[in-house]
């Protein structure tokens, strides 16, 4: 496995009038080339999950393996993490600080002691992998950008790192329909053309079905559920009972059946929607 986590737990201000428990006997096995989503209500440990997973947080006990690397609360990760795991955090163009587009792609190349030439040769293949025309865009200000490009170069310059492990938490919130569908589409793209493996924290039940291989939900630290999407969002009544609900083409077929429309339950994108729609008017050809 790419990724181990075993009887993971984690503890916010330990000691203190505030001590929280984040994560509680978390354990976890991710293949190498997998999508993987996250979900659960908010405050239920995502994040904290994921920001274990590229060393920003140690465990309080437990243990972590990323592709060899091992480390816990006694023994902290070895630079070489920071090249196998990228993070995209959520508003990651909130991580832009360069003068430039160039230098803000560049940082991580640079960072890790590549040569100039190296280092121009991964800021432009990031860059056309996030759909941004190098030459156009190279010396203009990130800040000059609409908000969509600004998260794009916030991707590039994490893919410049040539990550073995893509995590992007929430990397399309406040994003229009059409922004989110392009970023979403280009880290499809990404997975499938080089393999990489993606972990993909989001409030959309609609973005994970679409995208995700595997599923887990998270609830009050602790991982309730684990399976394919359509595992997944077969329990409706569990997700509603943990604050989640179900994509917005799973509850269109449950109103079809509920006026007794005879369509599968387990559709989960608008081409299997208009499939099985088409199915029953033709009376099942």
């Amino acid at each position: 496995m790419l990724i181990e986590i075993k009887a993971l737990n984690y503890v916010y201000k330990p000691g203190s009038p505030y001590e929280t428990i984040a994560l509680s006997d978390v354990s976890l096995s991710i293949a190498k080339g997998e999508y993987l989503g996250i979900i659960g209500h908010t405050g239920c440990g995502k994040s904290t999950l994921v920001q274990h997973m590229n060393g920003l947080f140690l465990p309080t006990s437990g243990e972590i393996m990323i592709d060899g690397i091992r480390y816990s609360e006694k023994k902290r990760p070895n630079k070489a993490l920071r090249r196998k795991v990228g993070m995209v955090f959520q508003y990651p163009e909130d991580q832009l600080f360069e003068e430039t587009i160039y230098d803000d792609v560049a940082f991580a190349p640079r960072n890790f002691g590549l040569g100039e030439e190296k280092t121009r040769e991964r800021v432009q293949a990031a860059l056309e992998t996030v759909g941004l025309n190098y030459e156009e865009l190279k010396d203009r200000s990130p800040f000059s950008l609409s908000g969509g490009q600004m998260r794009k170069v916030a991707i590039a310059g994490v893919l410049a790192a040539d990550p073995q492990i893509l995590i992007l938490d929430e990397p399309t919130a406040g994003l229009d329909p059409k922004g989110r569908d392009e970023i979403l589409e280009r880290i499809d793209q990404l997975h499938r053309e080089r393999d990489i493996t993606v972990i993909l924290v989001s409030h959309s039940m609609d973005d994970i079905a679409a995208h995700a291989s595997r599923v887990i939900v998270m609830n009050n630290g602790s991982i309730a559920m684990d399976g394919t999407p359509r595992e997944i969002f077969g329990q409706g009544a569990s997700l509603e009972d943990w604050g989640l609900g179900t994509p917005s083409v799973s509850q269109l077929m449950q109103r079809l059946r509920e006026k007794g429309i005879n369509v599968r339950k387990d559709v989960l994108t608008l081409a299997e929607a208009e499939e099985e729609i088409w199915r029953w008017k033709t009376g099942g050809k």
